[in-house]
């Protein structure tokens, strides 16, 4: 255990395919699959701007 939560994360920058977080987290959603909507420390947008989504165990156990 290190102290904090030990779960498996993965931050997906969608910039690259031109998304925002919002889109891909409702498309995500209506497809069954939970995600959570995220700034990416990867790009220069303000933190307002969702340019990423997080996959993992915490997005299942939040939404279930």
């Amino acid at each position: 255990m290190a102290g904090g939560t030990d779960t498996h994360l993965i931050l997906v920058d969608l910039t690259p395919i031109g998304l925002n977080g919002k889109a891909a987290e409702e498309a995500l959603g209506l497809a069954g699959s939970p995600s959570i909507k995220t700034p990416s420390p990867l790009t220069c947008q303000p933190k307002t701007i969702t340019s990423g989504i997080r996959l993992g165990t915490p997005a299942v156990t939040t939404r279930a």
